[in-house]
């Protein structure tokens, strides 16, 4: 970025360089999405979102996705709805469905580019935490740049849907618990409580977020001079975040009904 160069500098440079690596992340995908098979659990996890919304519309819940005499996908009484939330694979599914895609070649294509753009969106939210980490942009895009570059994540960001649909969602926890750990305020709460309730919908693994939101909230208030007011903002904040947070949590997972 020289300074011969101003106008690729500031603002104007951060919108033109955070464009084009996400358009670029875009095409990339685009261009090789049809090119990855089906992963060894994604028929697993499209017939729990599959019987999950049947449940949801109140379908017929002894259609042929109940492939076992104790009813393992089962999403109310069935183990797999135990550890693993339907948000992310009800969208999923949706998705197929208004496309008049599922069940076949097409629609499992369909999925993996869906599950790409939420890599995507991934990654630009952990572009937005690191920037607010490091207070640069530059550094931004090159966390983003990493992330999507990983070549792990990068292989699984087409048919793995459930580590990546909680991949995604995680980053975007990081992204509003940092803004609200800055200023903490109802709403910021409110807007993080409401991400983690996504974040628990889909692993029950991300019930670590809560706990980690409390644990930096208490060393926010603990290090502030003024600790008695940063007490309050804290408590508005994860009234707030309680407020959407169960409400979120429970709408998501039809076995909580």
């Amino acid at each position: 970025f020289s300074t011969g160069t101003p106008w690729l500098t500031g603002r104007r440079g951060e919108v033109v360089f955070t464009a084009a690596l996400f358009a670029l992340a875009v095409i990339l995908g685009l261009a090789v999405y049809s090119d990855y098979g089906v992963g060894w659990d994604e028929e697993n996890n499209a017939t729990y979102g599959a019987i999950t919304l049947d449940h949801v519309l109140g379908r017929n819940q002894d259609a042929f996705h109940y492939r076992d005499p104790g009813d393992f996908w089962h999403p109310v009484t069935g183990q797999f709805a135990r550890t693993h939330g339907p948000a992310y694979e009800l969208l999923l599914v949706a998705v197929e469905r208004a496309a008049g895609l599922q069940d076949s070649p097409a629609g499992i294509e369909l999925r993996h580019l869906c599950v790409f753009f939420t890599l995507v969106a991934g990654a630009f939210f952990f572009h937005l935490f690191c920037r607010r980490a490091f207070g640069s942009w530059k550094l931004g895009l090159l966390g983003a740049l990493v992330f999507l570059l990983h070549p792990r994540i990068f292989a699984h960001g087409f048919h793995n849907s459930m580590d990546i649909g909680f991949l995604a969602a995680f980053t975007l926890c990081m992204h509003t618990l940092l803004r609200a750990l800055r200023r903490p305020t109802f709403w910021r709460g409110c807007v993080h409580g409401a991400a983690c309730g996504l974040l628990v919908d889909i692993r029950i693994a991300g019930m670590i977020m809560p706990a980690l939101s409390v644990l930096f909230l208490a060393l926010e208030v603990a290090a502030a001079p003024g600790r008695l007011e940063r007490l309050r903002q804290a408590g508005r904040s994860l009234g707030g975040a309680a407020l959407l947070f169960f409400p979120v949590v429970v709408l998501l997972w039809p076995m909580l009904w």
